[in-house]
């Protein structure tokens, strides 16, 4: 904000990349969620993309990430988005709503919203997992990018030690908690007011991993291409150049 100064802050990826665009001195340390959205159906005969045709498909926000790999992955499976297939846009909370209530049959959602909605309704599975379906397109080297940490330029050359010894310490942490998934959704609840056992169901799914922002680049050139293509205006127009990526080195 213009009154008040961050040095750290965790955020999703294509507000990483518009940040940096408009020229704010920024740099991604790390990415620390990926391949979080799922297809969850209660139609036992969905099986490859191609049967969602005459379907309508609840899909959070347009043009988010979200709606953009879904209709990618549609395209490649020959279907004309608004012709072979319908996608309704609502909000993640609706979304799960209209899943627990069987008012939806397809809907694409992310964790832990995945979990809370399958908890409501025993006849929900999930069909695809994005992460799995762009591997089978771009390579099993290449992982949907999500969530990340940056800081300021000028905080990192200034804290070189102190950043390194961030990121050492994150990565402990994050690690952790995908070993101990209980206590994840006690923290979840105490400072994110999420419901522990929903938290810590969803654990397996959430996508929690830590790698370092100079490793990741393959991964988020690829996706950040995608939603360029798709409305350059996602990621703030261009992709991030060589300086954008944090290296301790």
């Amino acid at each position: 904000t213009q009154d008040e100064k961050y040095d750290i802050f965790t955020m999703p990826l294509t507000v990483a990349a518009k940040l940096y665009n408009k020229g704010v001195d920024i740099k991604l340390t790390n990415v620390n969620t990926w391949g979080v959205v799922y297809m969850t159906t209660t139609d036992e005969n969905l099986k490859d993309w191609s049967d969602l045709k005459g379907k309508t498909v609840y899909v959070p926000q347009k043009s988010s990430p979200a709606d953009i790999l879904t209709q990618y992955f549609l395209t490649q499976n020959g279907l004309k988005v608004g012709e072979d297939v319908n996608i309704a846009y609502s909000t993640p909370s609706e979304i799960t709503q209209l899943l627990k209530a069987g008012k939806a049959q397809y809907g694409v959602s992310l964790e832990p919203q995945v979990t809370n909605a399958l908890k409501g309704n025993e006849n929900l599975r999930v069909a695809f997992s994005y992460d799995e379906e762009w591997k089978k397109v771009m390579g099993d080297d290449l992982t949907v990018t999500n969530a990340g940490i940056g800081a300021t330029t000028d905080f990192i050359e200034n804290n070189a030690d102190l950043m390194k010894k961030f990121e050492e310490e994150y990565e402990k942490a994050l690690k952790y908690l995908v070993e101990n998934p209980e206590r994840a959704g006690e923290l979840g609840e105490k400072y994110l007011g999420l419901d522990k056992s929903i938290v810590a169901e969803a654990m397996p799914r959430l996508g929690l991993a830590y790698g370092n922002a100079k490793e990741s680049k393959d991964s988020l050139d690829a996706f950040y291409k995608l939603l360029l293509d798709f409305d350059k205006t996602t990621i703030g127009g261009s992709i991030p150049g060589e300086d954008f990526y944090y290296s301790a080195e």
